[in-house]
């Protein structure tokens, strides 16, 4: 059975602009026209931010597209992000996802880091999270400390990886150190987040309650109690939160915090399903399917994954 990811953490490609302050535009293109890539590069960067010269988006891709040729990975990287962003030419996906591969393979971390938010988010490729995490990891090696953090984001959510915590929270740590900000930001939620909660649930918040079960339920930032777990996803089952009902519904079928109970573990799937909540679909189906708590009926099972699926939880979709 599965549960509901804790929390839910912005992941960003970073912006291309880079490496280029305060150069001479007439220098860097002198270089560029005597065909230094990096030099291309770099007055690519001018042209994209308007310092020093009139923007102009056109000529910035002219520009990268001639210091990646010439070997510039950076070059390559940036003129992925005007492709995913549509600046300066149509947006193309499956073009920027090829320039980022191309860059990270030049080991330059940046686009190995924003290739890997593409694998993560299906963007211009398949969705992938062992691919995202493999990008991520040598972005992180490579200094790119927003690698770091996206890595974090899944270690955090177990996407692609075992869910642990202490390495979320590590990964954030070395984000923050060097120098990202969105690192400082979520290490910073998982060290207030149960005080946080506390307070939304007690607070009425159903929401907040289910997401201070799930952090007692996975021992993350407080001792695991799993009797408490499920105290709190019931509360917010009750207070309306479907996912509440749905991790309670896990914890009645394998009788952690709870008796074992899966008649009752399979009402509770119904009641995260029927609120709109697609992995209690997909779990009620696997109990339809195997005849658990339920009397087994195939038809039944393939229709909630179906629900699931269409939901938007991916694995009812295989």
């Amino acid at each position: 059975m599965n549960r509901k990811s804790l929390l839910v953490l912005v992941i960003l490609a970073l912006f291309a602009c880079e490496g280029a302050a305060g150069q001479n535009p007439d220098s860097l293109r002198r270089s560029c026209d005597d065909g230094k890539a990096t030099a291309c590069n770099d007055l690519g960067v001018l042209y994209e931010s308007g310092e020093g010269v009139t923007r102009d988006l056109a000529r910035a891709v002219g520009l990268y597209q001639q210091a990646c040729d010439g070997g510039a990975a950076r070059g390559c990287s940036n003129l992925g992000f005007l492709y995913e962003t549509g600046e300066g030419v149509p947006r193309d996906l499956a073009r920027a996802a090829s320039l980022y591969q191309q860059a990270c393979d030049g080991r330059y971390a940046r686009g190995c880091s924003n290739l890997g938010v593409l694998y993560e988010s299906g963007e211009g490729v398949p969705r992938d999270f062992a691919r995202a995490v493999s990008l991520y990891q040598q972005a992180c090696d490579g200094g790119e400390a927003l690698g770091c953090s996206n890595l974090g984001g899944l270690y955090l959510n177990g996407e692609g990886v075992t869910r642990d915590f202490a390495r979320a929270a590590s990964l954030y740590q070395q984000a923050c150190d060097g120098g990202e900000a969105l690192g400082c930001s979520n290490l910073g939620v998982m060290a207030r987040a149960a005080s946080l909660y506390q307070q939304a649930c007690d607070g009425g918040n159903a929401p907040g309650c289910s997401n201070l079960g799930l952090m007692y339920d996975y021992g993350d930032g407080v001792t695991r109690d799993l009797a408490r777990a499920a105290g709190l996803y019931r509360q917010a089952c009750d207070g309306g939160d479907a996912g509440g009902c749905s991790s309670l519904g896990v914890l009645y079928v394998n009788g952690e915090g709870v008796p074992q109970n899966t008649a009752h573990a399979a009402t509770l799937f119904q009641q995260a399903c029927d609120g709109g909540d697609a992995m209690g679909c997909y779990n009620l189906g696997v109990m339809y399917e195997h005849g658990t708590g339920v009397t087994q009926d195939h038809t039944r099972a393939a229709a909630l994954y179906q629900k699931a699926c269409e939901g938007g939880y991916e694995e009812a979709c295989e």
